[in-house]
């Protein structure tokens, strides 16, 4: 398989058409446009098949195999579908919101943070509260705590989420993250 590029976005390439040729392969396993298992023939055959019906002959298995896989596609629809599977694939995984409290914050602006996360993880990003602390206020971390309790208790996630909590004051601050 060669690596290429398609925009920003890198696919793995896959042997078509005369590339299978020139790999010199006896025989090969092919399937048609529709899914069904053509039988093992050979290269030229193959891409006659191919060529009769304005589509490519792209190789889907293992190179190493006897007789590789190779499907009758085409191909720059292939490389469009990939493409955009990867764009909708990417979109809002790699993003997470951060929400930022003090520890004597009250119930009810507790309650629209939780509200604005719960807006993020139906989005399917993650979330991150942090508790920021200023001066003595660290000794209040009870506080945050009862604050990240509330926050667990309100919050509906869906499955496969998971709660990791940080209990310890770390840098004048205290984090909860919802994730993936």
């Amino acid at each position: 398989m060669l690596m290429g590029t398609i925009g920003e976005l890198k696919v793995f390439e896959k042997l078509k058409n005369e590339e299978i040729l020139k790999a010199e392969f006896r025989n090969l396993t092919v399937i048609d446009e529709d899914g069904n298992n053509v039988g093992v023939v050979k290269p030229n055959d193959a891409i006659k098949l191919a060529y009769d019906k304005n589509l490519d002959l792209v190789m889907v298995g293992d190179i190493n195999s006897e007789n590789p896989v190779c499907k009758i596609m085409d191909y720059s629809k292939y490389l469009y579908d990939m493409k955009k599977k990867n764009k909708n694939k990417n979109s809002n995984n790699n993003i997470t919101k951060e929400l930022c409290f003090r520890p004597n914050t009250f119930i009810n602006d507790l309650q629209r943070l939780v509200k604005q996360a719960q807006g993020f993880v139906d989005d399917n990003m993650s979330v991150r509260f942090t508790v920021q602390f200023k001066g003595r206020e660290v000794s209040f971390a009870y506080k945050a705590l009862e604050s990240f309790n509330y926050i667990e208790k309100e919050i509906k996630l869906p499955k496969g989420y998971n709660i990791k909590r940080q209990d310890v004051v770390n840098n004048n601050k205290m984090t909860l993250l919802i994730s993936k």
